[in-house]
């Protein structure tokens, strides 16, 4: 009942999480083998909770719970099958990072394996990414979004048609603590296309954008007084025709990586 921290490894004990670890702050269950979403019951009641990672577990539903963790700074469900967060979510003004979908490397990886072309060590495959940009990789962007403004880390979240799609672009400029965003942007309108890149340039903090759509020509339409000037990573999934040409402005920029 006194412990501050807890990190499982292998097959994670039937039900661990208890009402009676109220003291607990860090709970690590990446990688965890057996983790049922029934497991995570009684996580609304660790009311100190600042760290939750169940990354790569089989988890596919969160508690509504979770948004009583008033103080989760943390909260990592990259690589599972949760593809909507509860209702209640923007209530944790404290969240500093939401890490949530498949990550790029590991989406690069499941089209290796299931067949895409290989060229000279480059995967390929015409409207690859199309597939790849499904629901299942990436998390509904929780309503009342622009709220966390603590928020560092942000990815990879649905914006996409039938999301609340031009609503949630023009709120994504008031994150402006925002480090790091990845977005799944598929099915946009000219019109969001531009609402999307004028939300981006407004994010001064931004050094590190990852966006997944069917067609990213849109990208070449904004305009180079509105990129993000400390973008140091840049990766893009989806159908390009060219590099847009504002990437040349980016003098900090370490580090491109493209799936189309």
């Amino acid at each position: 009942s006194y412990i501050r921290s807890l990190t499982i490894f292998g097959e994670c004990p039937a039900s661990l999480i208890s009402p009676k670890m109220q003291l607990l702050r860090v709970l690590d269950l990446e990688d965890t083998d057996n983790l049922k979403n029934g497991d995570l019951k009684h996580i609304g009641e660790l009311q100190h909770l600042r760290y939750l990672s169940l990354r790569r577990t089989n988890i596919s539903k969160l508690p509504s719970s979770l948004q009583k963790l008033r103080y989760l700074e943390t909260l990592d469900i990259q690589d599972t099958q949760v593809t909507q967060l509860p209702r209640g979510i923007a209530k944790l003004e404290k969240m500093r990072y939401l890490l949530s979908g498949v990550n790029f490397k590991k989406l690069h990886e499941m089209m290796a394996e299931s067949g895409m072309g290989n060229h000279n060590g480059r995967i390929f495959r015409r409207g690859c990414c199309k597939v790849f940009n499904a629901d299942q990789f990436s998390v509904r962007a929780p309503k009342g979004i622009e709220k966390l403004k603590n928020l560092h880390v942000l990815g990879v979240a649905n914006v996409g048609k039938g999301n609340g799609v031009s609503r949630r672009l023009t709120k994504l400029a008031n994150l402006m603590n925002l480090r790091r965003l990845g977005a799944r942007v598929t099915g946009l309108t000219e019109k969001e296309g531009d609402e999307l890149c004028k939300s981006i340039g407004e994010l001064d903090r931004l050094q590190s954008l990852e966006l997944r759509s069917d067609s990213l020509d849109f990208l070449d339409r904004m305009h180079e007084s509105a990129i993000p000037t400390h973008l140091t990573s840049l990766r893009l999934c989806g159908n390009l025709t060219k590099l847009p040409e504002w990437i040349s402005s980016l003098n900090n920029l370490a580090k491109v990586k493209l799936l189309g």
